[in-house]
């Protein structure tokens, strides 16, 4: 139907002058349009949660955890990004730092060590923190009567 027609149509059949508008265009989304905020959050895998009792679970879906538990999905979620520190007794697991060894050594008396931290053990043995540092990568065969100890024997 072209415009002339239209004119046509609308002066004979409604007696008025009026252009009939086309109908407007759906939009057509290219994405999924979510239905509410929760449903977005459904396949992000959070991490782990202490539960009250000392157990410790692993929350791969939020709101199956939150229903199960019988928790708010708004607190746990408020618990993950740090917000809180407990939510009815449930708690992020604490991370105990994990010592690190930066080497070991055999002392001029033939024991070994573990070396954490090279400052300290240097203070507490009257070494050069430097040379230690060299003694452990390979650079320096011996400082003051310390090597490398190439065996790793916790002492």
């Amino acid at each position: 139907m072209n415009k002339f027609t239209k004119i046509f149509y609308n002066v004979i059949v409604n007696y008025s002058f009026k252009i009939l508008k086309p109908p407007k265009k759906k939009r057509i989304y290219k994405y999924k349009k979510v239905k509410h905020k929760k449903e977005r959050r459904k396949g992000k895998v959070f991490g782990k949660i202490v539960a009250p009792d000392g157990m410790i679970y692993r929350v791969k879906n939020l709101l199956k955890f939150c229903e199960t538990h019988n928790l708010r999905t708004s607190g746990i979620w408020e618990l993950f990004s740090g917000k809180l520190k407990s939510h009815r007794g449930w708690k992020l697991p604490v991370n105990q730092p994990n010592e690190r060894i930066c080497g070991f050594v055999l002392s001029p008396h033939n024991r070994r060590y573990k070396i954490g931290n090279i400052r300290r053990f240097c203070k507490d043995h009257n070494l050069t923190a430097s040379s230690v540092c060299r003694l452990l990568s390979g650079k320096l065969k011996s400082h003051r009567g310390w090597k490398k100890s190439e065996k790793r024997i916790h002492s």
